[in-house]
């Protein structure tokens, strides 16, 4: 492809991330001040704007009582709403720039698939569909949650760890390296995917050692620098199973006596809010949290192994199969109706298997057998935490996004 068509590409993704940026920002009351952000992104945003140290201070939190966390949130979403924070404290900032780059990326990433396959234009069915559901757009636009920023970086990663290796640019290389950079940087349980990537990149045929190196050595650059901040500010190593002191509450609200009353059909948020987490009144720090919630967590399912099984067999209901929503606030309506937004993700998300199952198959092209492979291979990957953990609607919305991706990339290779 010519290099001004990828411009062409570029601005109109850009004009796509502005124009939806704005709509979702004024269509999201409960975000308009960017330190009002929930998950506690806020919190970390108004300590880097204020005082310029990464950290969020709660005085009374309602369940674990006054606290500092230092590592509960890994730094790229607090550190992009601090620099939108440079143009004013309303989150409409944070949902224009974001959304501007992600679209970009994704727009990117789309010219790059027709450059290096038999493209047509209905190839891009697998993503119409997507986009029919519109809570995937609603994710996809989101701020405030990991999964909006997902959907662009695992679109365009699996992407670059799949070309051919006379399709690898430096640029591409460098690309690929910063993409799995940033998914470690943006949620801890990424490092398994951004793992699964490296290593397709690493066993990319006919590449180059540095090719090769580069995407893996970023990673573990990423991780390595996210633990030395933690150990510099905490006094414990940020990297692994400990890279966010935010797993063990999740862990614990997955893992609970009284998380089978709630899941699926509401929210586990609503276990903190009730007291319901409540281990002791307070803690002497993050990792004392993290510590005693974690620990509780594996007690429980020691203790409970019919209660882990039955929360296993819904956790994978929900994954595959559910087609009725989740209430995040009360009360939940006595009758509890389909949602045709799920049947259609569920559509789109078994379409996007079927194909990646395709793509293994005899006679396919070289391309569309590293898709698939590496599609698997991240698929995989990105469930195991929501195994040992709870899983709703939006975290599925970056696989069903990649898989559609994956499809349309074998789609498109068919054959050698």
């Amino acid at each position: 492809m010519e290099r001004g068509r990828y411009w062409e590409w570029l601005v109109g993704g850009v004009l796509v991330g502005l124009v939806g940026g704005w709509f979702y920002a004024i269509r999201h009351p409960g975000s308009r001040d960017l330190y009002d952000l929930a998950y506690g992104f806020g919190a970390y945003i108004r300590e880097l704007d204020t005082h310029g140290t990464y950290r969020a201070v709660f005085e009374n939190h309602p369940t674990y009582g006054p606290i500092e966390f230092r590592t509960s949130r890994m730094p790229l979403i607090p550190v992009l709403g601090a620099f939108a924070s440079l143009f004013g404290r309303e989150a409409v900032w944070l949902y224009l720039i974001k959304n501007a780059v992600a679209l970009a990326l994704l727009a990117w990433t789309l010219a790059a698939a027709r450059e290096s396959s038999a493209f047509r234009a209905r190839y891009a069915v697998p993503l119409v569909v997507f986009l029919l559901v519109p809570t995937h757009a609603a994710v996809l636009f989101a701020v405030d949650f990991e999964e909006g920023y997902v959907v662009p970086l695992l679109c365009a990663a699996l992407l670059l760890a799949t070309l051919p290796a006379d399709r690898m640019t430096r640029g591409r290389v460098v690309g690929l390296a910063s993409l799995l950079v940033a998914m470690v940087l943006l949620k801890s349980s990424l490092l398994l995917v951004a793992g699964v990537l490296a290593l397709v990149a690493l066993l990319r045929p006919r590449a180059a050692g540095v090719s090769r190196a580069a995407p893996m050595v970023g990673l573990v650059a990423a991780s390595l620098a996210w633990g030395w901040f933690g150990y510099q500010a905490t006094g414990r190593w940020a990297i692994g199973g400990d890279a966010s002191s935010g797993n063990g509450p999740n862990f614990y609200k997955a893992n609970n006596p009284h998380t089978l009353d709630y899941y699926p059909l509401r929210h586990l948020d609503l276990l903190d809010e009730r007291g319901l987490t409540k281990i002791q009144t307070s803690y002497k720090d993050e990792w004392d949290l993290h510590d005693t919630t974690m620990r509780e967590g594996w007690e429980f399912r020691r203790d409970h192994p019919e209660a882990v099984a039955e929360m296993n067999r819904r956790k994978a209901h929900a994954m595959f199969f559910r087609t009725t929503p989740a209430y995040f606030m009360e009360p939940v309506p006595e009758r509890i109706g389909q949602d045709y937004r799920l049947w259609v993700a569920r559509l789109a998300q078994w379409l996007g298997l079927a194909v990646v199952v395709w793509g293994l198959l005899p006679r396919r092209s070289a391309m569309a057998r590293r898709v698939a492979l590496a599609t698997l291979g991240v698929y995989a990957a990105y469930l195991v935490p929501y195994v040992l953990g709870f899983v709703y609607e939006r975290h599925l919305t970056p696989l069903i996004a990649t898989s559609l991706f994956a499809a349309m990339l074998i789609w498109s290779n068919p054959n050698d």
